[in-house]
């Protein structure tokens, strides 16, 4: 061997060593990244999956306490429009037991209310409690003007007042309160279709 090829040797063995070490840290160093980001990337996917199912769910509640809403505020007020109707068709229920019928509607309007309103925004809760006040004061005006078991005659003018009240207030408040629910509902559905 030459001195050429020795120094050649010297130069060139060092250099072709630490090529391979830094070729292989750079291996190691670009395996350990790969499993670190495929590691996060899961961690990443477990938590949308949970947000997702979380938001789904809270949805799908909010959807069924609207709709289970809606159903029962409608309902008490079509039984109260039928009680408090100026025109009264003979051989139903006796006043009492249409009395009774609404307020338990309303009871269970109300209950529902307060055990869900959760659910609900600011703003919305304040529609539905103005809704159940003019049920409520309606049905007051009414019991007040109509006391016993038997319509009589209106002398004082409280039944006509409470059927004028609700005639004129219920729809415009119905229909208000329809479409912010189904605003909520749309802007729900938007979102999570938006998050998908």
């Amino acid at each position: 061997m030459t001195l050429t090829q020795q120094i050649v040797a010297l130069i060139f063995t060092p250099a072709a060593v630490i090529a391979v070490f830094a070729y292989l840290a750079r291996r190691l160093l670009d395996t350990q990244i790969s499993k670190d980001l495929e590691t996060f990337k899961a961690q990443l996917d477990r938590a949308l999956f949970e947000h997702k199912t979380r938001y789904s769910l809270v949805h799908e509640k909010r959807a069924q306490v609207i709709g289970e809403l809606y159903g029962k505020i409608a309902r008490t007020a079509s039984r109260l429009a039928g009680l408090i109707h100026i025109f009264q068709p003979g051989g139903g229920p006796s006043l009492t037991d249409k009395k009774i019928q609404v307020a338990q509607a309303a009871q269970d309007m109300q209950d529902h209310f307060n055990e869900n309103q959760i659910y609900l925004a600011d703003s919305t809760c304040s529609k539905v409690e103005e809704i159940i006040d003019l049920l409520h004061s309606v049905f007051v005006t009414f019991d007040v003007a109509q006391m016993g078991d038997k319509y009589k005659p209106d002398h004082s003018g409280l039944w006509r007042d409470a059927h004028k009240r609700l005639k004129q207030k219920w729809p415009p408040l119905k229909a208000e309160l329809k479409n912010e629910f189904r605003a909520i509902l749309q802007g729900d559905s938007r979102q999570s279709s938006g998050a998908a």
